[in-house]
């Protein structure tokens, strides 16, 4: 772990990130020396982790109505006419199944903690968002049946948007259309690998995929592959015969939108965390305000 200890003394969060004490809370032991492991930390690790980082007054709060497959609402009788959607894809945060890239240099149950974390930022960013916007939030999750782990540190505002398939090829498409049948004028779908994304593309994408007209809104990362995508009509031949996981996921997308010939808004590039090298960069960001030279955006 020493490319993470030693990267100097612990300074305080940067007022920017006010939704992002979870992941910075975490490394910040781990870079002191300690982990998950260590008995002096598991208490306010553990705090960490039932802390709920961000609480909206009670009447801004949406409704925690799961929409699910069957769900057909017609947009103008609906509650969520001329409403969006967010939801972040998360996957159950259980050690040795959560971000595996990451150990090392965290152990199993560092990294699933702070998968966790990640959930956790991520969601207090989009109820940010929809302090301003039309806008409601929910977690896409993963695997069928996991529900209830995310209730435990999920705030109550957060919606639960339950799986009925599993891979990228099929959730993502699958939590657009359900969302889109629900009601929602169109969706954003957010990973959940970039704690600290700009509050400002969010409300970028929201902002672009409210203009007239259909639309793909992306937000590519730095490896490839896309953090973000915002649609109004399912448009499900986006998700076909893609490389997933790889480097080509965005370009291949790209394609697909051409093919069919819908117009694409891109969003400016950010940052996934999911190996030691982008895990180093976060490091960077979060306690030195250093940003990988692909990410020069403020927000």
């Amino acid at each position: 772990m020493a490319s993470l200890v030693g990267l100097g003394p612990v300074q305080p969060l940067p007022i920017r990130f006010d939704y992002c004490h979870g992941a910075h809370s975490v490394l910040a032991f781990k870079r002191s020396g300690r982990g998950a492991s260590d008995a002096s930390a598991q208490p306010a690790l553990q705090a960490v982790h039932d802390a709920t980082p961000y609480k909206p007054n009670e009447q801004d709060a949406p409704s925690r109505r799961c929409v699910g497959r069957k769900v057909r609402v017609p947009t103008g009788l609906s509650p969520h006419a001329g409403k969006y959607a967010f939801a972040v894809m998360v996957k159950a945060p259980r050690s040795g199944e959560v971000k595996t890239r990451l150990v090392p240099p965290l152990c199993a149950e560092e990294a699933s903690l702070l998968s966790a974390c990640f959930a956790k930022d991520i969601v207090a960013n989009l109820l940010a968002v929809s302090e301003s916007l039309p806008v409601d939030c929910y977690a896409a999750y993963s695997p069928p049946g996991s529900e209830a782990l995310f209730r435990d540190f999920l705030p109550q505002q957060i919606c639960m948007l339950p799986p009925r398939s599993i891979g990228l090829a099929n959730s993502l498409p699958d939590a657009i259309e359900d969302l889109i049948a629900g009601g929602y004028e169109g969706a954003c779908l957010v990973n959940a690998d970039s704690p600290t994304l700009p509050t400002s593309l969010l409300i970028e994408a929201i902002t672009s995929l409210r203009a007239p007209g259909d639309r793909v809104v992306l937000g590519p990362a730095t490896d490839g592959g896309y953090y973000l995508i915002g649609l109004k009509h399912p448009h499900r031949d986006l998700f076909h015969d893609i490389a997933w996981s790889t480097e080509r996921v965005y370009r291949q997308t790209l394609e697909r939108a051409a093919s069919i010939g819908l117009e694409v808004v891109t969003l400016p590039a950010w940052y996934d965390v999911d190996d030691a090298a982008s895990l180093s960069w976060l490091c960077r960001e979060l306690f030195g305000g250093r940003r990988p030279p692909q990410c020069i955006r403020d927000g």
